[in-house]
């Protein structure tokens, strides 16, 4: 290795040396005039400080990032107060599966307290993510702004946690959020039933309509594909035998997921089942009384609520 090549103490520059040697492995150095193998060293070595200077600006925009995190989050433990009034309503977060949505939901629910100063916010954990939970939001819990509470089953997938989390909030006024989302402002005026944003219509989508052609108890178009990143029942209540219909219908997508894999692996249809079943079931029992909080939305796009999208994306504010 060329004495002007340091790798001590930095692993990550040792990885770029095998990959690089790895390259040049098929030359036989000895059998060239001396000036062809500086040229070429100086080539390894212009690689490794490329490599060394993307390295360093990744792991400075990581710090910077951490950084930003811990000034917000800052900024709203110091701010937000207790409750001294009358709760209208609670907002419901299920962080379940993986710890690392304990870190995602903190930002959410530090956001939501902040500019919702009345209403609180009720945490559903599993085993997995209770304790993660419960430390990222210390703080808010101490003040009586936060509730941590480990009530889901571990056996059972999120999809199945979130739908019937959303089933036993019918006929109140609390409000469902996903983990992933940041408020920037208070929560407007709600009027009924309502949903995040709507997203697209399925029954002018070919491989939807064709999957969904299955399902026998519907017996109205099938509407539209209604994010449920945000959802409230507003007071509804619907019969037991509707409810009931719904978990029927949820229950036929994933048969029908199984019974047909191409298409369910094409559109998706395990990861959003729960969001799919919702939707059409909605337009058969409350066609008309179905409300949106948002008129469009984009990956961050600093509206008044905002989504990361993480489960998607990946990506975290």
């Amino acid at each position: 290795m060329p004495k002007h090549v340091q790798t001590h103490n930095q692993p990550h520059l040792v990885v770029c040396w095998l990959e690089i040697n790895d390259q040049f492995s098929h030359l036989n150095l000895s059998d060239r005039p001396s000036s062809t193998n500086h040229a070429l060293l100086y080539g390894v070595g212009s690689s490794l400080r490329r490599m060394k200077s993307k390295y360093c600006f990744r792991q400075v925009k990581k710090v910077a990032i951490l950084f930003k995190r811990r000034i917000i989050s800052l900024k709203f433990n110091l701010l937000i107060k207790s409750v001294s009034g009358k709760i209208e309503c609670e907002s419901h977060v299920l962080v379940s599966k993986r710890p690392i949505y304990a870190q995602v939901a903190k930002i959410c629910i530090e956001s939501f307290c902040f500019y919702n100063k009345d209403k609180n916010v009720v945490v559903h954990t599993d085993l997995h993510t209770h304790s993660a939970m419960q430390t990222h939001v210390s703080g808010l819990i101490k003040k009586g702004r936060v509730r941590v509470v480990c009530d889901q089953n571990d056996n059972s997938t999120w999809q199945e946690q979130k739908i019937f989390l959303i089933c036993q909030l019918v006929g109140t006024k609390d409000l469902f959020m996903d983990a992933d989302l940041k408020w920037n402002s208070k929560l407007p005026s709600i009027y009924g039933i309502t949903f995040f944003v709507n997203e697209f219509s399925l029954d002018e989508h070919y491989d939807f309509r064709q999957f969904l052609m299955c399902l026998k108890t519907m017996n109205r178009p099938l509407g539209s594909m209604k994010n449920t990143s945000f959802f409230t029942w507003h007071g509804k209540t619907p019969a037991n035998s509707e409810v009931e219909t719904l978990e029927m219908v949820y229950r036929s997508l994933l048969i029908e997921s199984r019974l047909n894999p191409e298409l369910a692996t094409k559109l998706d249809l395990v990861r959003i089942s729960e969001q799919l079943a919702l939707s059409i079931w909605v337009e058969q029992f409350f066609q008309d009384e179905v409300y949106f909080l948002k008129v469009s939305d984009g990956l961050k796009d600093g509206s008044f609520v905002e989504s990361s999208y993480f489960g998607a994306t990946g990506s975290r504010f």
